[in-house]
């Protein structure tokens, strides 16, 4: 989505839609509020990520970046991503921030 743009209603019906469904799978609670959340490869994983809301992690430095930012509440990780679960949850202890987290998983 380019900046500056309004998202159609549509659109942000689809993300939130997107959101309930992974939220509604199963929960990890990470360090200091963090939640992580499981998402299907297929249009959910696909709306979550290209919300200009979220922030799209593929290796360790990506995550640890947005755990930095103040600006990012909704972490994206596609099944490519160069990141572990055990990864995921040494970067929640060492910052002291909530984030919501989606990691994409592929369907077995």
């Amino acid at each position: 989505m380019v900046q500056g743009k309004k998202d159609l209603p549509l659109e942000g019906m689809a993300h939130t839609a997107a959101m309930v469904n992974a939220m509604n799978g199963q929960t990890i609670f990470l360090a200091h509020g963090s939640r992580l959340f499981f998402v299907g490869s297929g249009w959910e994983s696909r709306t979550i990520a290209a919300d200009r809301n979220s922030f799209v992690c593929h290796t360790v430095t990506d995550l640890q970046s947005a755990m930095t930012n103040p600006h990012c509440a909704v972490i994206f990780i596609s099944a490519e991503a160069l990141l572990t679960q055990a990864d995921i949850e040494r970067v929640c202890e060492r910052n002291g921030v909530a984030k919501t987290i989606f990691q994409e998983r592929r369907a077995s």
